[in-house]
């Protein structure tokens, strides 16, 4: 198998002995997360299962700019350059009881990523003429924004300058510089569900939830077992175009292997959030407050995953939990045994997980805020698909079930790590 880590084995227990710190642990009572109106999530998992069918379609639309689920109006919205519908997407299904609206947008998905490259590769030319641009932003596809320190009269040409799609197309507003963070290159303070790599380009996977140990004090970022190179047990965020390090995160310190799961000490603050929204495109991420820990329970039917390759997937349900032997496809050391629970697609033919997520949160919706239960740790090979849905990239091996670590037994209960407190060194 690849480097990256969905359910490759990195190392064994007596490798990692080396590197084992004990956190005592104390008892602490499970919250519930808020019940969901029936009706509503019956309704919002139609809607997802119909996104993601006008996603695929929207793919070969030269004017497709994005799909937008509004819980409110209930309905699945399409944005497209100039709007109105295509004969292309009614090859998509379509749910019982979702409607489905289109809208025009001013660019297209393609433009608003040509302008935002373009722009910010004039940002030092524009720099020469006293014009300092802090950000380059656009949150659905246009217009892309222009932010800039003094909101001064050259800077306001720079909204004709950059027109090449049209009027309209570009804002210029005054703004303070903007954090340039993502799933894919995370920066202090950490946030869950980031890609994140070990020393050497070993595991590339993804970032668990973060927190602080009430018995510590200190802050740990959790990721998979499976991810850790016991000789350099250190980490790093990573952009997935390839850069080798970004920021870096800390050591691994405590590990677990029977339950996949390893915590880094981290070197940096953290804030308890995980990324919402897809892998891509990048300009739709946004994080999501974790409020909430509980245990899982098979009662859970709409659980998510949010690995940094696959993005958020939100219509799981978990369906048991037990013991599963976690293999190394012979590149490493293993096999070996870990308890493990079972988040299975409710969607038919939609994926919950692939190669690069391992260590990647698994939530329940709590309102705008997440309920902490998992972290991901593999997926059965025999289940995987010819090739991945809704993926960036054709990487295969995503599979409609997926297994997961009970982060609030291990990380809460056993290690004192609360997940709803923030880190700062």
């Amino acid at each position: 198998m690849s480097q990256r880590g969905m359910r490759r084995l990195a190392v064994g227990g007596a490798a990692a002995a080396s590197i084992m710190l004990v956190v005592a642990g104390s008892p602490a009572r499970a919250e519930t997360p808020k019940d969901i109106d029936p009706a509503s999530e019956a309704w919002l998992l139609s809607a997802e299962a119909t996104a993601e069918g006008l996603r695929k379609q929207g793919d070969g639309d030269a004017a497709f700019a994005t799909i937008e689920i509004d819980s409110k109006t209930q309905k699945v919205l399409v944005y497209r350059k100039g709007g109105g519908a295509s004969p292309r997407y009614a090859a998509a299904r379509k749910e019982t009881g979702v409607d489905v609206e289109f809208r025009a947008a001013p660019l297209t998905e393609k433009e608003t990523y040509d302008l935002i490259e373009r722009i910010a590769a004039q940002r030092d030319t524009v720099a020469k003429r006293g014009i300092e641009i802090t950000s380059v932003t656009s949150r659905w596809t246009g217009p892309v924004t222009i932010r800039v320190k003094d909101l001064t009269g050259a800077a306001r040409g720079l909204a004709s300058e950059f027109d090449a799609y049209g009027p309209g197309t570009v804002v210029v507003e005054r703004g303070a510089p903007m954090r340039t963070f993502n799933r894919d290159n995370d920066t202090a303070p950490f946030i869950a569900g980031a890609h994140i790599q070990s020393t050497a380009g070993f595991g590339e996977c993804t970032s668990g939830f973060t927190g602080r140990s009430t018995g510590n004090g200190a802050g740990y970022m959790i990721t998979a077992y499976h991810c850790v190179r016991t000789a350099d047990p250190r980490f790093w965020t990573t952009d997935v175009a390839g850069s080798p390090y970004g920021s870096y995160i800390g050591q691994v310190t405590v590990v677990d292997p029977r339950h996949d799961i390893a915590y880094i000490k981290t070197a940096a603050s953290t804030v308890p959030s995980t990324w919402d929204g897809p892998i891509l495109p990048k300009i739709n991420q946004f994080p999501k407050s974790v409020t909430a820990m509980a245990q899982p329970t098979r009662s859970m039917n709409r659980v998510c995953t949010s690995g940094s390759f696959s993005g958020v997937r939100c219509y799981g349900s978990v369906t048991d939990g037990g013991p599963h032997w976690l293999d190394s496809a012979g590149d490493t050391m293993g096999p070996y045994e870990a308890w493990l629970w079972t988040v299975e697609s409710n969607v038919a033919g939609q994926s919950m997980g692939g190669p690069g997520d391992s260590g990647g949160p698994v939530f329940v919706p709590n309102g705008d805020n997440v309920t902490a239960i998992g972290m991901i740790s593999g997926g059965p090979s025999e289940q995987f698909p010819a090739a991945c849905t809704g993926e960036p990239t054709n990487r295969t091996g995503c599979s409609s079930h997926v297994y997961f670590a009970d982060v609030y037994t291990e990380a809460w209960l056993n290690h004192d790590i609360d997940l709803r407190q923030a880190y700062a060194p």
